[in-house]
């Protein structure tokens, strides 16, 4: 009630007011944030895969100084070819188990996907 309220006023964390203590799940952050962190490392991926032709020299796009289908391009290209496999290899670990155990709530994929644990 009014310590509840008191707490919210005062900006501090209140666990005593509520019923439900959640706790976080460090698997599922960390997961979130390799997510996040795997985003932006396929973005710089396809910007050095993809190149310009200006006359005729083929330029990477990202950075125009260099050729393209040199090492940066390369480097661009397996790094998605990478990503993509890991995520394959994740994907087929799933799809082979069975129904009970992939909805289990004791699954280690399940955990990724849950953020709190009630």
């Amino acid at each position: 009630g009014s310590l509840c309220c008191a707490c919210f006023k005062q900006r501090k964390v209140c666990v005593c007011c509520s019923s439900k203590s959640r706790t976080p799940h460090f698997a599922s952050a960390f997961f979130r944030l390799l997510l996040i962190i795997i985003g932006i490392m396929l973005t710089v991926c396809f910007k050095y895969v993809t190149y310009v032709e200006i006359e005729d020299k083929k330029l990477l796009f990202y950075s125009a100084d260099k050729q393209a289908f040199s090492g940066w391009w390369f480097g661009g290209f397996f790094g998605i070819l990478f990503i993509l496999a890991a995520f394959g290899i994740i994907f087929y670990l799933i799809k082979k188990q069975e129904p009970d155990d992939r909805y289990s709530r004791h699954s280690i994929y399940r955990k990724f996907v849950k953020s709190f644990k009630t």
